[in-house]
C-alpha cells in the first residue's frame, strides 16, 4: 500500500463555488468508476488508481468518455 500524508484537518465551514470536473451522465456503475483488468494490478496504490478513476463514465458536461472539460476555460 502506498503510504499518504495526513490531511490537513477540516476548517468546519462548508466549501462554496466549487466546479465540478465530471458528472457522470447516465449509467455509473463500479465499472464506469473504476474499471477492473489491467488496472487490477495497481491496487492500494492510489497515485496510479487514480489514472483509472471515472475512465469509462460519460461525462455529462460534453457527453463523452474518458474526457473532461474544463469548466474554467472550456
Amino acid at each position: 500500500l502506498q503510504l499518504l500524508d495526513p490531511f490537513a484537518a477540516w476548517e468546519g465551514t462548508d466549501l462554496k463555488g466549487l466546479k465540478l470536473l465530471i458528472k457522470a451522465k447516465g449509467k455509473c456503475t463500479t465499472d464506469h468508476i473504476s474499471m477492473a483488468g489491467p488496472w487490477l494490478k495497481f491496487r492500494g496504490h492510489l497515485d496510479n488508481i487514480s489514472n483509472n478513476l471515472l475512465i469509462g463514465a460519460v461525462n455529462f458536461f460534453n457527453e463523452k468518455t474518458d474526457n473532461v472539460k474544463n469548466q474554467l476555460t472550456g
